[in-house]
């Protein structure tokens, strides 16, 4: 006799219906532990309080140049990659300055040049890279590294946490890409 039906002759239970309540605690079990690995770049950014707006601007692109990745799907072997400023980054004065002086196509080239597609993009490959470096967008540019590193007081690099999510990864970006860094820093393939 299998130890599960020794446990439900004891407990004078029909060992059948045992089998099928224990195969469904499995499955919820398993539902629940991998839920978080199900959520995608699309739910990390919807959900995280601090990039709702760049999440909002980001689905309501229009079509336009250079593709949107969607946000929601894996694509193949590879990885997205979003660089997501935070809200109060976009709210600033700065931010608005920036963001008004923008014709529509800017717009979208500033929006879609915070995202990244690559085979070799996570947060290790990206920290070697260093902050010298860039990583080319969806539009061809360079999305400079260092956006993604500070320093502690006594002078070491700090990187932030990337979020992982089922497609992908996200980091939230304090600061804004300047308008030298969009229009300067074509990257060659």
């Amino acid at each position: 006799m299998a130890g599960g039906e020794i446990i439900a002759a004891l407990l004078g239970w029909n060992s059948i219906p045992l089998a099928i309540a224990v195969s469904i605690l499995c499955v919820a079990l398993c539902a629940c532990l991998s839920k978080g690995k199900r959520e995608t770049v699309y739910d990390v950014l919807q959900r995280d309080p601090d990039t709702t707006l760049f999440f909002s601007y980001y689905e309501e692109l229009k079509e336009g140049a250079w593709d949107k990745p969607c946000l929601k799907q894996h694509h193949a072997s590879r990885t997205l990659v979003v660089f997501a400023p935070v809200n109060s980054a976009l709210q600033s004065n700065v931010g608005q300055k920036l963001l008004l002086s923008l014709s529509e196509q800017e717009w979208r080239k500033y929006l879609l040049s915070h995202v990244a597609v690559s085979s070799a993009l996570d947060p290790a490959s990206l920290e070697k890279l260093g902050s010298g470096s860039v990583v080319k967008t969806v539009t061809g540019i360079g999305y400079p590294l260092s956006m993604l590193f500070s320093k502690y007081s006594d002078g070491t690099d700090r990187v932030l946490t990337a979020r992982r999510a089922s497609n992908g990864w996200v980091y939230k970006i304090p600061s804004l890409l300047t308008e030298e860094d969009l229009f300067s820093s074509q990257v060659d393939e």
